[in-house]
């Protein structure tokens, strides 16, 4: 066949075909969720374990990070650097991660290494020491990274930013202080373990080489003989109490640069005007040519990056401008950034630019599944929060129909100036 160098090839839209990939839902003996994708001819294994145990969870500050950090420190049987040393034995990387509303452990190794893998997998899950050196070491390195972050503007800003919108009570606007890590015992982490790690509070993804030979050893591991479910916890309840002074500035001498943060509580993904104001919101400062991006870094030169974004938590979400100029120009900054809000406002964008948020965002979603880690990410995140194909449908059809007025009236509904939280640190 003779190929026909002059005639180029056809050009297809940006994400024309995008479709949301497709795995199953299944639960194992003792009910626990399980959701699995398997991807012909590959010889990796993905398992995440996400329980419903984050910040929010805690009986008291620092209980659930703690708890959540020490699962690899060794277990009932063996220590934390014969832990270390099985996995890494076998090229396997074991992690765990923790948040507002959820932690997890994740495994990441070779299909053919899984069986040796997954009894020391049960044991760091099901059976952790939680003994006394390893909490002081935890303590320890917990207290020193803290104090380097409290030096830190841009932590003093994020600090005082949740406080401000959600009070300090609230598990959103929380801070640690030194002798919060003094007072956790081994006793509190496996109380907190007990009742928040096992199969009734938890989740099982697995991605990759899944077959029904891996789905009968998940059985083995982590079903009704090896993991029984308990009743999941009482989910504590709390009440934001926004700061009544929504302008705050925390001196802190000798900084060269101010720490900002802009924003306010906002609408939830349930809402239906969610998708276009989260286009909104990128429109003004999502993305390297967004209007924030343009004004305030490429015209004015005050930063070297400005971004706007959703922040969305299980019990709370907020919209949030971040970013760090020189101390001598913040407040021009400032009010550079609220002006751009109110152009948004008051102008109809142009479709040109639209446009281009339009292919930048269907690029993103094209990205979203060009990759093994990716791939598993996206749906796995759909798992955890109960999110389904309807809803990314749902998401690609007002990206790819949204006006510029539509913009503006999102602008216009779900930014109020005078309502802002402004935080500034430096």
């Amino acid at each position: 066949m003779t190929i026909d160098r002059i005639k180029g090839p056809a050009i297809h839209a940006i994400g024309e075909n995008l479709h949301f990939p497709s795995y199953q839902i299944t639960q194992l003996s003792n009910a626990l969720p399980l959701a699995y994708h398997t991807v012909n001819n590959s010889t990796i294994i993905q398992l995440t374990f996400t329980f419903q145990a984050g910040l929010w969870n805690h009986p008291k500050k620092l209980v659930s990070s703690l708890c959540n950090r020490l699962l690899r420190e060794g277990t009932q049987h063996h220590s934390a650097a014969e832990v270390a040393e099985w996995f890494e034995y076998h090229g396997a990387s074991l992690s765990t991660s923790h948040d507002s509303d959820f932690a997890s452990v994740s495994l990441y190794c070779l299909r053919k290494h899984l069986n040796a893998l997954l009894p020391w997998l049960a044991e760091v899950i099901q059976q952790p020491a939680f003994s006394e050196s390893e909490l002081a070491l935890q303590v320890k390195l917990g207290k020193e990274a803290l104090k380097q972050e409290a030096e830190k503007t841009e932590f003093i800003a994020g600090e005082e930013f949740g406080k401000s919108l959600f009070g300090a009570a609230h598990p959103y606007g929380r801070s640690n202080k030194l002798e919060d890590y003094d007072a956790v015992t081994c006793e509190d982490l496996g109380n907190y373990h007990a009742s928040h790690y096992h199969a009734g509070n938890a989740k099982l993804f697995a991605y990759g080489a899944v077959d029904a030979e891996i789905l009968a050893a998940l059985e083995q591991y982590f079903g009704q003989g090896k993991w029984p479910a308990k009743s999941k916890p009482v989910i504590p309840s709390y009440t934001s109490t926004p700061n009544k002074t929504l302008c705050q500035y925390i001196e802190k001498e000798k900084a060269v640069q101010t720490s900002i943060r802009i924003g306010n509580e906002c609408i939830a993904p349930e809402h239906p005007d969610y998708q276009a104001f989260k286009i909104t919101c990128i429109v003004l400062g999502g993305y390297f040519g967004s209007r924030l991006m343009s004004s305030v870094r490429e015209e004015k030169g005050y930063t070297y990056g400005i971004h706007a974004g959703i922040v969305n938590r299980l019990f709370g979400n907020y919209f949030r401008i971040s970013t760090e100029v020189g101390k001598q120009v913040r407040e021009d900054a400032v009010a550079t950034i609220l002006e751009e809000i109110r152009i948004l406002q008051n102008e109809v964008m142009e479709q040109d630019e639209l446009d281009g948020v339009r292919n930048y965002l269907l690029g993103n979603y094209v990205d979203q599944q060009s990759n093994f880690f990716q791939t598993s990410s996206l749906i796995n995140h759909y798992f955890i929060y109960n999110k389904t194909e309807k809803d990314y449908n749902h998401a690609l059809e007002v990206l790819r129909t949204i006006t510029p007025k539509d913009i503006q009236l999102m602008a216009q509904k779900h930014f109020s100036i005078e309502q802002l939280h402004q935080v500034l640190a430096g």
